[in-house]
C-alpha cells in the first residue's frame, strides 16, 4: 500500500514539473502582451519569434504596440509587497518599451512599413547608446534597405559601440554604393573600429 501511494506521488509530482516547463501556446504569449505588465511582456516578445516563427497574428499584434505605444500604460514591480503593504507598481518608460518591440519584430525579420520604420528611428536620435545600439539591431535583423540614410551619419557618433553597430547594420542592409562612407574609418584610431570597417566593406564588395 505505502508503495502504492509512493508510486502515486511520484507520477503527480512528474506531471506538476512537466507543466511547469511545458511550452506555453501562442495564444498565452500573444495574450501576455496585452497585460501591461512590463516583465510578462518582454518574455513575450523574446519567446514568440523563437517558439513561433511563422505567427502572422503575433506580428501584426506587435507591430500594433509599435503604433500605439507612447499612449500605452505599461508597468513593472518598484517593490516586492510586504507585510502590511502590497505591491507597488511604476511605469514603464517607454523607449524600453519600443526597444522591446523592434528587437521583436527584427528577430521575425518583419517587413515595416515607412510609418513604422520611422517609429524605430526614434531609437537612432536617443541620447542613450543602448537606445541607439538596440534600434541598430533591429534594423540589421529587418534588413530594410531604406534604412541605410538614416544609418549613415552614425558613422560620425562619438560613442564607438553605437558607431561599431552602425558599421555591422550597413554591412548587412547596405550595397557597394556606401563603401566610401566606411573607408575614413580605416584609419579611426580605434582598433574595434578599423577591424569592424574591413569586415564591412570586406563583406559589401562580395556583394552582386
Amino acid at each position: 500500500m505505502k508503495q502504492f501511494k509512493f508510486y502515486w506521488l511520484v507520477l503527480a509530482l512528474l506531471v506538476s514539473s512537466f507543466s511547469v516547463f511545458a511550452k506555453p501556446t501562442e495564444a498565452h504569449l500573444i495574450e501576455l502582451l496585452g497585460s501591461g505588465n512590463f516583465e510578462k511582456m518582454n518574455d513575450a516578445l523574446d519567446r514568440l519569434p523563437h517558439m513561433y516563427p511563422n505567427s502572422t497574428n503575433a506580428i501584426e499584434i506587435i507591430k500594433g504596440i509599435l503604433r500605439s505605444n507612447e499612449v500605452m500604460n505599461v508597468t513593472e514591480i518598484a517593490m516586492q509587497p510586504t507585510q502590511g503593504h502590497p505591491i507597488q507598481l511604476r511605469p514603464v518608460r517607454h523607449v524600453l518599451v519600443l526597444r522591446a518591440v523592434a528587437r521583436s519584430l527584427g528577430n521575425y525579420h518583419a517587413t515595416l512599413n515607412d510609418e513604422d520604420l520611422a517609429i524605430v528611428y526614434k531609437l537612432l536620435k536617443s541620447r542613450d547608446e543602448n537606445d541607439t545600439m538596440d534600434g541598430l539591431k533591429a534594423l540589421r535583423s529587418l534588413n530594410n534597405p531604406q534604412s541605410v540614410p538614416v544609418i549613415l551619419p552614425l558613422l560620425e557618433d562619438a560613442n564607438v559601440h553605437v558607431v561599431r553597430d552602425a558599421i555591422r547594420t550597413l554591412a548587412v542592409i547596405g550595397d557597394k554604393s556606401i563603401i566610401p562612407s566606411i573607408e575614413p574609418l580605416l584609419k579611426d584610431q580605434r582598433a574595434d573600429v578599423k577591424w569592424d570597417a574591413q569586415a564591412a566593406i570586406k563583406s559589401l564588395k562580395s556583394k552582386s
